[in-house]
């Protein structure tokens, strides 16, 4: 909208330039004070045991080592945001729990000291790991997720023509963003500690810490300039890393350095939680006509952030269909793996792949199109979603059939069809999947500062923290264009809890439109206090004269805005929904069970896009995660508790070499969000959901070989992730086959 220039304008991201030359500087770049100390982590290596003993000797004798740091030294509670100790003393629950920090003159001696710390266990149990392993022993959390209902599934499916009854697993997956934990603690006066840290919520780190070392949570300042990724790993995860080091430093009274190795870092955190649902479909004159689920969600040693995620998952699996009589349940599994938590689009993700399975499921078992089934079960605007979400701005459909067209699915099926004929050991596949994403800003709180200096510059700080997103660069155009001048002037400083106290962290996609909105009504008081100068000055005043003449007179150009949003218009849970769909097509090898990605088509509606250029970007960047996700990011456990997967020798994100070749990205035309800032709706998240598609193109290819050789195809499907060997074990090539 160029009468709202900048914003909606698609400015290249602040900061992108200096990301790319390798000049941005990340939180282990900091320049450390005189005397800093560097600290590594000594992490348990059983996952269900006491602790005996901890022998330090041989660590304390390599040169250059100061100091051993336990749960003993900590002087207030020992608890982190996931209600776990900070560091593990008489036993541990988890392979990779931390027991105890060793101080170093310098990183490396730390890290060679700390693989030198003998721990000793005694009364080791077997351990429990994945979802199977938890419904064997009924180890659950005795917390329950409320249930989501519509009608009477039990009833409805007795009454439904065809009854499908399976099961459908979701892996998890490490959020591995590319800059690790990482925090340095400089103490201070009187038992203040200044924390420079990798995270996305310095409120619950400024106030953990603050816990931990027993002083007021004024005592402790978090700063944060920007993150090297996020994905929700940088919320609660990143607290244990602040708490740590800030009890070094309480202790040696000396500056405090952390920064995990990638090994680390995943064995001491969690990450996505994996699911597993056991559903019945009724079918019903060719419409879904009920729908009973109960999925099983892996929460490692906390249900703090899986019950959550639990929650977002019952109230949104259904996603954009409209199935009358409905049940969803969600049972917490206890385990012996770190704490689960948030990674991008928690709950919102599995619920749309589970979802997506069921539908593919139902039309293949009705013998008809995968594409006409979905369109003929969407919801309608106005109807009613089983958490009681009203639709009153649905345009699924528009996105769905604008989307079929310009993809020209329909005549690439066809085509796609013909190769498979001709060709018994290559098949390609095609796909369509719709999502919906329920965006929520209630219970949120976010903060803008905007100061005009003499010179007519402008520095803003806000209360979100840029993890990748380009929060800064939208926060730079709501300031520039509230006050009516070029971006140019407009600086972005760095977060911290002196200027942005008590605020939320940074997530659910939803930080940049309300921090955009903070920044506005801070330029709102702003040109409140200088319409009288402006009067005064005239028409012809330049920004300069303007604010001159507001200084002397003596006028404030400081102001906050603040946002904390109450429910949305038209549902208990959610502010508005965001909606988009995508094209997959695919080539399988069967043989090998190798694949590519041909060609992705996606249409999403940003609503009036803040930024098209970051937000397409950040479209092309979540839906590659979700590839990850379906694909290639596997995670399996030994005897021990200790991942297979624990760097990036075994752990499988996505390469250069995974990426679709032809990628289309495009966004809804005239569709503003009448509820979303500037008519704006999030992107961050909604996209990753897309990254189901290629899973279900590679059903339907490898359906065309199984249909050759007299395979079942009406109930064949690949569990996530379908990596190549999985994908090869489900074509169940015959030998025979293979003879000439």
């Amino acid at each position: 909208n160029p009468s709202e220039y900048p914003v909606s304008a698609p400015i290249p991201k602040i900061g992108g330039r200096l990301q790319t030359s390798g000049e941005a500087q990340y939180t282990g770049d900091i320049p450390v004070p005189f005397g800093t100390l560097h600290a590594a982590f000594v992490l348990s290596t059983q996952s269900n045991a006491d602790i005996a003993s901890v022998d330090t000797s041989n660590a304390m004798a390599i040169p250059g080592v100061i100091s051993w740091v336990s749960a003993t030294d900590i002087p207030g509670t020992n608890v982190t945001a996931q209600s776990l100790p900070i560091f593990a003393d008489k036993s541990v629950t988890y392979y990779g729990q931390p027991i105890g920090l060793i101080i170093a003159t310098d990183e490396e001696s730390a890290r060679l000291a700390a693989k030198n710390v003998n721990v000793t266990y005694t009364n080791i149990k077997n351990g429990i790991f994945t979802i199977q392993d938890a419904i064997a022993a009924s180890s659950f959390y005795p917390s329950v997720v409320p249930p989501v209902t519509k009608g009477d599934a039990d009833q409805s499916l007795k009454d439904s023509d065809t009854v499908i009854t399976d099961t459908f697993s979701v892996g998890g997956q490490y959020h591995f963003h590319l800059e690790t934990h990482s925090c340095l603690a400089i103490p201070g006066e009187n038992n203040d500690i200044l924390l420079k840290a990798a995270t996305q919520d310095t409120t619950s780190m400024q106030n953990l810490v603050a816990n931990a070392i027993g002083v007021p949570y004024n005592k402790i300042t978090v700063e944060v300039k920007r993150c090297g990724g996020g994905y929700g790993g940088k919320l609660a995860n990143s607290i244990t890393i602040g708490a740590a080091s800030a009890v070094a430093a309480k202790k040696l009274g000396l500056p405090i350095r952390i920064v995990l190795d990638i090994d680390t870092n995943i064995l001491m955190f969690g990450r996505r939680p994996e699911y597993y649902v056991e559903y019945s479909v009724g079918l019903k004159a060719g419409m879904i006509n009920a729908l009973k689920l109960k999925a099983y969600i892996n929460a490692g040693q906390s249900e703090n952030d899986s019950s959550l995620t639990g929650l977002v998952f019952v109230n949104m699996v259904g996603t954009v269909y409209n199935i009358p009589n409905f049940s969803a349940s969600m049972v917490v599994c206890k385990t012996n793996v770190p704490a689960n938590t948030s990674v991008r689009g928690p709950g919102w993700t599995p619920a749309n792949f589970v979802t997506e399975h069921i539908v593919e499921h139902a039309a293949s078992v009705l013998g008809e199109p995968v594409a006409d089934v979905k369109l003929r079960n969407f919801f309608t605007k106005g109807q009613t979603t089983p958490d009681g979400t009203k639709l009153v701005y649905w345009n699924m459909d528009t996105i769905f059939n604008q989307l079929r067209t310009t993809s020209d699915y329909d005549n690439r099926l066809t085509e796609i069809n013909q190769y498979n004929a001709q060709n018994k050991w290559t098949k390609r596949g095609i796909s369509i999947v719709p999502v919906r994403f329920g965006v929520g800003w209630a219970g949120a709180h976010y903060n803008s500062v905007v100061c005009i200096y003499g010179d007519g510059s402008v520095i803003v700080t806000h209360g979100g923290v840029e993890i990748g997103q380009g929060i800064d660069t939208k926060v730079a155009q709501s300031a520039a264009y509230g006050l009516g001048i070029p971006i140019d002037l407009i600086t972005v400083e760095r977060h911290s809890s002196l200027s942005a106290p008590n605020v939320s962290g940074t997530g659910g996609s939803i930080t940049s439109a309300l921090c955009s909105k903070a920044t506005l009504d801070a330029t709102s008081t702003l040109n409140t206090r200088l319409a009288p100068v402006k009067s005064l000055l005239g028409p012809t005043a330049t920004w300069k004269q303007i604010v001159a003449k507001a200084l002397a007179s003596g006028i404030s150009l400081q102001a906050t805005g603040t946002v904390a949003p109450g429910p949305g218009p038209n549902s208990p849970l959610w502010t508005y929904q965001s909606y988009c769909c995508g094209v997959q097509e695919v080539f399988v090898d069967i043989l090998t069970g190798e694949h590519q990605l041909l060609r992705t088509d996606i249409l999403f509606d940003a609503g009036i896009s803040l930024n098209p250029a970051v937000d397409i970007g950040q479209i092309e960047g979540a839906f590659t995660m979700g590839l990850g996700l379906s694909l290639t990011e596997e995670i399996n456990y030994e005897s021990n508790g200790m991942p297979y997967q624990h760097n990036t020798w075994e752990y499988k994100p996505l390469t250069a070499y995974d990426i679709t070749l032809d990628f289309r990205v495009a966004l809804l035309k005239d569709a503003p969000n009448p509820v979303g800032i500037l008519s704006s709706k999030c992107v961050g998240e909604p996209p990753l959901a897309l990254g189901s598609a290629p899973v279900f193109a590679m059903q339907q290819a490898i359906a065309s070989y199984r249909s050759t050789s007299n395979k079942d195809v009406k109930n064949y499907f690949m569990n996530f992730p379908a990596t190549p060997a999985n994908t090869w074990t489900s074509t169940q090539v015959n030998p025979v086959e293979l003879t000439f």
